[in-house]
């Protein structure tokens, strides 16, 4: 699992022991691109971020999370 998102071994049983995380590097690596890319290229990314919002919360409502 640790692998998975981005963090080492130590950092997540940090994290499970209730200490904060930074940020996974690949995030960090994501943000710095995202400051020099075109703006045309941003704005497919910010609606890749608004499609996987709105799916997140028609999840949430089928499910009955905020009923």
């Amino acid at each position: 699992m640790a692998a998975r998102s981005g963090y080492t071994l130590e950092e997540f049983l940090s994290f499970l022991d209730g200490n904060p995380v930074s940020q996974a590097p690949e995030i960090n690596d994501i943000v710095k691109k995202i400051q020099f890319l075109p703006l045309s290229q941003v704005a497919l990314i910010g609606k890749a971020v608004a499609d996987r919002f709105a799916a997140s919360a028609e999840a949430a409502e089928s499910s009955g999370k905020y009923s």
